[in-house]
């Protein structure tokens, strides 16, 4: 597709995966995370966090995963919570609606 997409002249662009013959844009997902969880935790030192974790076999997922523990780790947070997903509505939905039936204290934020 790539080929035939090139010998007509038009432009190819792959979303942050690499793909012959096809410029790349994306996003650093780990420096993105971690940005976004040391902000939070600079601006709000004694939340209580919890993150849900989209797709656990994807570079995104995995990347942002890392960073999210990474922060917890430099700040001492060894109580946050973590979840794991699939990155659908209906599990989020279905994760939430567990939370709230268990009655127990909900975290202040959700990474998700």
């Amino acid at each position: 597709m790539v080929d035939e997409a090139r010998r007509l002249g038009k432009p190819v662009v792959s979303i942050n995966y690499d793909l012959e013959g096809a410029d790349t844009v994306g996003t650093d997902n780990y420096v993105a995370m971690r940005t976004l969880t040391e902000q939070i935790f600079e601006g709000y030192p004694n939340i209580r966090p919890a993150y849900v974790n989209g797709l656990a076999t994807t570079v995104e997922a995995q990347a942002r995963t890392r960073a999210y523990r990474d922060v917890c780790a430099e700040h001492g947070i060894t109580h946050a919570q973590f979840y794991q997903a699939n990155s659908q509505i209906d599990e989020g939905q279905a994760l939430a609606k567990r939370l709230l039936a268990e009655g127990d204290e909900l975290p202040d934020i959700f990474f998700c």
